[in-house]
């Protein structure tokens, strides 16, 4: 199977199906501080940027979607 990618109904609602599974797996990750060890803190910090950067832009994606700013989110 081959998902094609672009502004269409199909794409959001795969969309609206994952993005909460991602995101409520993040607040079951961090929702208790996040533990490692001492010698992959300069590893985790800038990998967590990233994660909590790509999951709110998913949320927010779906929410500038919502409001009918489709064109942009695309």
């Amino acid at each position: 199977m081959v998902y094609k990618y672009s502004p269409n109904e199909q794409c959001i609602r795969r969309c609206r199906a994952i993005v909460p599974v991602i995101l409520r797996a993040v607040d079951e990750v961090t929702s208790q501080g996040v533990r490692v060890l001492v010698e992959h803190q300069e590893v985790v910090r800038p990998l967590m940027g990233w994660w909590q950067f790509t999951n709110r832009t998913a949320k927010a994606l779906v929410s500038l979607y919502d409001q009918g700013y489709t064109v942009e989110v695309a």
